[in-house]
This record gives structure tokens, sequence and C-alpha cells, in this order.
């Protein structure tokens, strides 16, 4: 996937990508503040990042899985 400038700063040129997602998957956008710490290692933020992400989430509408 193509990198460029953060959502929302607007103005600046992007590239746009497709692709498709197996039937059931569960796409996550996440940016560095979620990784960068000041209190944890950044290797252990992206460990716990994906453990939670590889999780089998539990069944019923993506609306009631959502984490604001």
């Amino acid at each position: 996937m193509p990198v460029g400038p953060p959502l929302g700063l607007g103005g600046l040129p992007f590239e746009t990508a497709q692709f498709e997602l197996p039937e059931g998957s569960l796409p996550a956008l996440c940016t560095d503040g979620l990784i960068q710490s000041r209190t944890r290692d950044a290797d252990a933020s992206r460990t716990v990042l994906r453990d939670v992400l590889t999780r089998r989430p539990p069944p019923g509408p993506l609306r009631s899985r959502a984490i604001a």
C-alpha cells in the first residue's frame, strides 16, 4: 500500500490503491500514535496490536465491535 501524507492533512498529493479482501476480513486503520509511546517500547506496542487484531471477533454487527 502506498505511503502518503497523514489523513485529514489535505492539499497534498496522494496515491490511491485498490485491493480485494476475503469475505469476513476486518480492515484496521491506525496512526503512529497508537504504536509510539514514551512509556512502552514500539516493538511491544506492535505485538499488542497484532495480538488484538488476530483474535477472533465476536459474532454480531461490526458497529458493536468498533473502537472509537
